[in-house]
């Protein structure tokens, strides 16, 4: 086992320490010329992608070495696009990863990623993956930083891209739990209806369905004067649940052979998409019932 780690070890080593050593030459001489340089963006993105094929274990110990090229060329969206794979990677190889990866100032960048490189979808994916991961240790720092409006931003200009939106959702989502000022700042930016929005774009991804209602569920949970303004969208909700309920009954049934694992896989998914949107629509239908009388706000 350790000599079949070594390989993968020994790239990203060298490649690190070559980063490093060119590194240090050419800020001596010019930092400016050194963002600029051919061979240092070249250099910069071998370590990004070494990275991916290094041991899960020894990931963590590249953090502030990622961070860093982030910092250095910013301007640059492939490297940014890598970088942000990156701290996702380093995030999800490893039980307790994450704050030590937003110790090592991953959140800083990762929004000036997001906010700097906007048309680039690559890096919205990314970034915004890699942010999903963080968000609940950094849920302070992305608040303080404008985070928040930066990933509405993104799920705007991205509304057909169903990995955005799951990311987006899940940053939101982790961003809400057990802090009333991050929702009200993302009901404050339209997240309440960009998510709705994105519930009934994407009905056929039960992914997108299950991120987007379950933060919807914490805005509304305890706001009632939101919850007013989503009650039109109660028929929305619960045609979506019919057809999350189509897809776990046919999956449930079977087909052929080649089909059935992914048949079942689709029938688990709707199903638990569908659990989440009828907590949703239970949430929804209290203004309703209430007649307008529901009053105050979270």
């Amino acid at each position: 086992l350790i000599v079949a780690l070594l390989p993968a070890t020994l790239t990203i080593s060298v490649a690190v320490w070559r980063f490093r050593r060119s590194y240090e030459w050419r800020r001596d001489t010019s930092e400016a010329a050194w963002r600029h340089d051919g061979e240092a963006q070249r250099s910069a993105s071998d370590v990004l992608e070494a990275l991916a094929s290094a041991p899960e274990g020894e990931r963590l110990k590249y953090a502030r070495q990622v961070v860093q090229i982030m910092r250095d060329f910013p301007e640059k969206a492939l490297i940014q696009q890598k970088g942000c794979a990156a701290i996702e990677s380093i995030c999800r190889a490893k039980k307790g990863n994450v704050p030590k990866v937003h110790s090592a100032g991953a959140t800083a960048v990762l929004l000036q990623a997001l906010e700097k490189h906007l048309r680039v979808r690559a890096v919205q994916r990314s970034g915004l993956a890699a942010l999903a991961c963080l968000a609940k240790v950094a849920k302070g720092q992305i608040f303080d930083l404008g985070g928040i409006p930066i990933i509405l931003g993104s799920l705007a200009k991205f509304k057909n891209d169903n990995a955005v939106q799951v990311s987006g959702s899940m940053a939101l989502g982790a961003l809400c739990v057990s802090s009333a000022v991050n929702r009200r700042s993302v009901t404050k930016y339209g997240g309440a209806q960009l998510l709705m929005k994105a519930v009934e774009r994407h009905s056929d991804h039960p992914d997108v369905l299950i991120a987007a209602s379950e933060t919807l569920l914490l805005l509304v949970k305890d706001d009632s004067a939101t919850r007013r303004q989503m009650t039109a969208s109660i028929s929305i909700v619960q045609g979506i649940i019919l057809k999350c309920e189509d897809r776990s009954g046919a999956g449930a049934s079977g087909g052929a052979a080649a089909n059935e694992a992914g048949a079942r896989r689709i029938a688990r998914e709707s199903e638990i998409a569908a659990r989440s949107l009828r907590k949703l629509e239970a949430q929804l239908s209290q203004s309703r019932s209430a007649g307008g009388s529901d009053s105050g706000g979270g």
